[in-house]
């Protein structure tokens, strides 16, 4: 490779709705509530601002609550059974993020969080992208979300 700027692409790097597949674009679809709600993570912390702390993680239930349900109508030619196994992991961390956006101090509010990533489903979310021949995220969203609003593991 040359100098910086001068690699050549032998595929594109964007993919539109055009280039994926009915799998593909079913699961994109499924996990578009939780990334467009993770995106609106605060920028000051729950211990800057507990309010908005807590109206965002009420965002992230109603998006987790989305995601759930269009996971389970989802037709994901060869990925059902990670995707049934992630339906029951976001069913199990959806009651966090419920007692999250009702926490009475930054305290309980960040250990809800913690509760939510032991049920984040990113394990099972590797294997449906696998699956259906999409990238793989470098990070997950939970530990871009939380590195720095939530001391001890992410």
């Amino acid at each position: 490779m040359g100098p910086k700027g001068d690699a050549k692409l032998d595929t594109t790097v964007r993919r539109d709705a055009s280039n994926l597949d009915s799998g593909q674009l079913a699961f994109l679809s499924v996990v578009k509530p939780l990334n467009a709600a993770g995106m609106l993570r605060p920028a000051r912390s729950p211990r800057e601002d507990l309010d908005a702390a807590k109206a965002w993680a009420g965002q992230m239930a109603e998006a987790q609550a989305d995601s759930i349900r269009l996971l389970k109508d989802a037709d994901l030619p060869g990925a059902r059974r990670p995707a049934g196994q992630l339906v029951a992991e976001l069913e199990a961390g959806l009651p966090f993020w419920r007692q999250a956006a009702k926490a009475s101090d930054a305290d309980t509010f960040l250990a809800r969080l913690r509760s939510v990533d032991q049920h984040n489903g990113h394990t099972h979310i590797r294997r449906i992208r696998e699956l259906l021949d999409l990238p793989l995220p470098t990070t997950t969203p939970t530990q871009a979300r939380h590195e720095t609003s939530a001391p001890g593991p992410a």
